[in-house]
């Protein structure tokens, strides 16, 4: 795959229906997500670690939503919010768990 390729993250919430979840990554504006929806954005930069962040009740997550190492060439990066944590992958079927959600 191409370095200069446009990649787009996409961050699917897979949480139950009757909670609401706040997204938000890098430079991109947050987002309140409810179960199904999806937040997406578009890497400018594929040299840079894009941060992202979550809420979701009293819980909170961080995680690198576009790592240049392991995305750089891929058309999308997936992400699945899920109760139990935040999975990732690169072709959108196999997903891998890469944070946990925490409380304080």
């Amino acid at each position: 795959m191409v370095a200069s390729q446009s990649t787009t993250v996409k961050v699917k919430d897979l949480l139950p229906s009757n909670s609401l979840t706040t997204i938000s990554c890098a430079a991109s504006p947050r987002k309140t997500l409810k179960s199904g929806d999806e937040y997406s954005f578009v890497v400018t930069n594929t040299s840079q670690v894009y941060n992202c962040g979550g809420m979701w009740g009293l819980k909170f997550t961080s995680f690198h939503g576009f790592e240049p190492n392991t995305d750089v060439g891929h058309p999308n990066v997936f992400w699945q919010l899920r109760e139990d944590g935040i999975y990732h992958s690169l072709d959108n079927s196999k997903f891998v768990k890469s944070a946990d959600w925490e409380t304080e």
